[in-house]
Parts: structure tokens; sequence; C-alpha cells
């Protein structure tokens, strides 16, 4: 006895791949933002933390290098995926897209899981004048959404661009 219908194995298979490749893409990811993003310094004072003018430069970084990494692997992600498993293209772009929010979700938590604990943790215990490095943690939380929207664009794009049937039809004529 079959669970799946003929015309679903091949759809449940695309799906596992998408999901997998982008479960990975959200690890991978997370390791190179936590290897090159410079944390600024927090300092204490006066039982608060505070920021210097000169370390918040590096506090937008935490979410440039976030968006780099995101748009690049979601791009190249989408790209992939639609020219690789592209037997339904419309449930591929979809499956692109959820995959790729969950990359970039599991990109975000396992980032801030690897790099250092909670800045307002760290200087509790820590007297006034007593710097530590910021939690990497995305400031910008529509940052995030980066990885769907450049998977979603990619994968499009190559539909729309390269395998477009019309103009294959065009062509042979």
């Amino acid at each position: 006895m079959r669970l799946l219908p003929g015309g679903a194995a091949p759809a449940v298979k695309d799906a596992l791949v998408i999901v997998g490749w982008f479960l990975v893409s959200g690890v991978v990811g997370a390791l190179v933002w936590w290897q090159v993003t410079d944390l600024p310094l927090v300092t204490s004072a006066g039982g608060t933390a505070v920021v210097e003018p000169g370390e918040l430069v590096m506090q937008v970084g935490i979410d440039a290098w976030f968006a780099v990494i995101a748009s690049a692997g979601g791009l190249l992600g989408g790209i992939v995926l639609i020219a690789w498993r592209h037997r339904d293209p419309v449930l591929t772009v979809l499956l692109v897209g959820v995959a790729a929010a969950a990359a970039g979700w599991l990109m975000e938590r396992l980032g801030g899981l690897l790099g250092p604990e909670s800045e307002k943790s760290a200087l509790a215990t820590l007297g006034d004048g007593a710097s530590v490095p910021m939690q990497l943690s995305v400031h910008a939380p529509g940052v995030v959404w980066l990885w769907p929207l450049a998977a979603m664009v990619g994968a499009t794009a190559w539909l729309w661009i390269v395998a477009n049937p019309e103009r294959e039809r065009a062509l042979k004529s």
C-alpha cells in the first residue's frame, strides 16, 4: 500500500531538498556572521550600559553583515534550487520562500547563541568603566526578511529570464 499518490512523492522529495538546503545555509550563515562581525564594546557608566559614538558604526555593521550574508545566501539558494528542482515551479518558489524565511530566523537565533552573552548580564557583575562586547543580534528586525526576499528574487528571475518557455519556443521557430 502506497502512502502517497504517484505525483506527490517527487514534490515531497523537492520539499525535503529545499528545506534541508536552507537549514544548512542558515547554520553556515550564522557561523560566517559570527566570524566576520566586529562587535562594538558596551561600557558600564553609572548603572547603565553606554555605547560610545565610535562604536555605533560597528553596531550598524552587525546588521550590515547579516544583510550581506542573507542576500547572498538567499539569492544563491533561490537560483540553484529553482534550476535544480523545477518540476513544479510554483510549488518550488513557494517552498523556497518559506524555507529561506526559516534560514533567516535560524541564522539570527544561532548567531545570538554563538556570540557573547547579553551585555546587561555581563556588566551586572562588573564595576563602572568596564567594557564588554555587544551581543550578536539583529538591531533592525526587517533585515531578517532579506533571506526570503533574495531567494524569491533569485528563483523568479531564473524562471523569467533563463527558463522562459515562451522565449524557448520563439527561438525554436
